[in-house]
């Protein structure tokens, strides 16, 4: 017979998971009144569009004006109008049209492996007023075909690392890093690649540019590997600026 305990956690189990249902079947009626009636929200500035096929949990990070937040406030604080941008991964295209009313549309250059995202980006820009250079096509150390893992429910966070068992497998382009870099001439270098940069980081030319905001992805990786990576980037001459955000940093080459 199981013990008093045991169904005292079972109860405590399924009252969990019947509260998790409930939260998310709220959330979702919450983000169809904001997909069919508004439409889209301003987070910090900036006007993004609200989809229906969001995640919740992207939906709620948006509405509540934390969607790439620790990045959005660094390049406000950091970024100037003679600046150059390149960016590795667009996301839903809130950092590329910020950098691109400040700078301009011809001095911001962003890359996106996820093709799925290219009608929501251009509506961003296009809420925006702002057209900056985009290319979708993945980003590393060298110009190939590699295996890109697509996620079938939040498919922002697909990548060329395998994420889950649902991960769809398709062969996408790739462009070499340092061939954008050499392009372009960024002074302000953008990287979220979901855990991407693991591989990419030892091998970038970051000489010419003079400030850079990366997302680590320690889940993917661990925190010692992520630890390497700043010791990488900062043996090629920058400066860590102290930040709270776990994850999201930014670096700068002192004058």
């Amino acid at each position: 017979m199981p013990s008093r305990q045991f169904l005292i956690d079972l109860k405590m189990t399924l009252q969990e998971k019947i509260r998790w249902h409930f939260q998310q079947k709220i959330i979702s009626v919450t983000k169809f009144f904001y997909s069919t009636f508004i439409g889209k929200v301003k987070v910090e500035g900036i006007y993004l569009p609200v989809k229906y096929s969001y995640s919740n949990r992207v939906f709620q990070f948006i509405i509540k004006g934390e969607y790439e937040r620790p990045e959005i406030e660094c390049v406000k604080k950091h970024l100037t109008t003679n600046d150059r941008v390149v960016e590795f991964g667009s996301g839903l295209g809130l950092l590329s049209a910020y950098c691109a009313l400040i700078t301009g549309n011809d001095n911001v250059h962003t890359f996106e492996g996820n093709e799925k995202l290219a009608t929501i980006i251009q509506e961003t820009y296009s809420l925006n007023k702002v057209n900056p250079s985009i290319t979708f096509s993945l980003v590393g150390n060298e110009k190939k075909q590699v295996a890109f893992n697509v996620e079938p429910k939040d498919v922002w966070a697909s990548s060329v690392i395998t994420k889950s068992a649902t991960s769809r497998v398709v062969l996408k382009n790739q462009l070499k890093a340092n061939d954008i870099i050499a392009a372009h001439q960024p002074t302000f270098l953008i990287i979220d690649i979901e855990g991407a940069e693991q591989d990419l980081l030892p091998t970038l030319d970051l000489a010419n540019v003079k400030k850079l905001q990366i997302e680590f992805h320690p889940l993917v990786y661990g925190d010692e590997t992520m630890k390497k990576l700043m010791a990488i980037i900062e043996s090629k001459g920058f400066v860590k600026e102290s930040d709270d955000d776990p994850q999201s940093f930014y670096f700068y080459k002192p004058a």
